[in-house]
């Protein structure tokens, strides 16, 4: 997404986005994979259908697989996905008061329930859980945590928001890692 994000998440602020390659940077000469990830619209979409044949064409190049972040994707855009990513990582949240105030985004835990087993269904994916998304604090990823469990998941990545610079949550105690 070239640095571009319309949602300005607490905790990332495009700093995350802003310091990722573009395709226009090398590509080191070892890689055998690479994340494919961005900026998403204010309605959380990814810019990965715009850019889905120059995606195409580098993954045939370079013999590449993908592992991408999609967004929220529509139904009919998922076989597409299926032909050029190998594994989605969901970010998954459980609070839908936690979405609209850490990701500013108009979704419910609802349709993060629907689009994950819709992706799961289709392609690898591997739901990711922000402990401490929630401005450090701690609640909703119990709950996340039985979601996923009672849909089931093959694998889980959990990861710990860490308070970073220009961001809202820049000040804050990071979550207890005990």
């Amino acid at each position: 997404s070239g640095g571009g994000c319309a949602l300005n998440c607490s905790h990332c602020n495009k700093h995350y986005i802003e310091q990722m390659p573009t395709l226009k940077d090398r590509i080191p000469s070892n890689a055998k994979s690479l994340l494919i990830s961005g900026g998403l619209d204010k309605n959380g979409k990814s810019f990965i259908k715009q850019k889905y044949n120059e995606l195409l064409t580098l993954k045939k190049k370079g013999n590449y697989r993908y592992n991408s972040h999609v967004g929220f994707v529509e139904e009919n855009e998922i076989e597409d996905l299926k032909n050029l990513v190998d594994f989605i990582s969901f970010d998954f949240v459980s609070d839908s008061d936690v979405i609209k105030r850490v990701y500013h985004l108009e979704k419910s835990v609802d349709e993060y329930i629907k689009l994950y087993k819709l992706l799961k269904s289709k392609i690898q994916t591997y739901p990711h859980i922000t402990i401490g998304l929630d401005a450090g604090k701690i609640h909703w990823e119990y709950s996340a945590i039985d979601i996923l469990n009672e849909i089931g998941a093959d694998r889980l990545v959990l990861n710990v928001l860490i308070p970073t610079q220009v961001t809202e949550f820049e000040n804050l105690n990071p979550p207890d890692i005990d």
